[in-house]
């Protein structure tokens, strides 16, 4: 495979996850629901007002577990994102280094022949 393509899909990958992906948080379905059961609830008697109360609270925690859990994948992704651009450059390096032995070890032999 081309380089130029590896390159092109992961710039095109970088460029385009945030709008893709689920990972990124999307506004409305729990903070909506939250205010729909404020609003609910302000017009309930006070007896009934617990067991909404007690959903919003679960519903709040649900919200910090998943906002938690999308930290979490995204530092990942940068971490393994790092990694794999520090492995590349290793390994680019000792394709030079290697090329260089190579090519000193030809004009070597090639100079103890003429000579």
């Amino acid at each position: 495979m081309k380089p130029i393509l590896i390159i092109g899909y992961i710039v095109f990958s970088i460029v385009f996850f945030p709008f893709c992906s689920s990972l990124e948080k999307q506004e409305g379905s729990i903070s909506r629901q939250i205010s729909l059961i404020e609003d609910i609830e302000a017009h309930l008697p006070e007896p009934e007002r617990k067991r909404f109360q007690k959903f919003k609270e679960n519903l709040i925690q649900e919200d910090k577990i998943i906002d938690k859990a999308l930290s979490d994948s995204k530092k990942l992704a940068v971490k393994s994102q790092e990694m794999a651009i520090e492995k590349s450059e290793d390994s680019g390096k000792w394709k030079g280094i290697r090329n260089l032995i190579i090519s000193l070890a030809i004009a070597w032999s090639v100079y103890s022949v003429i000579k």
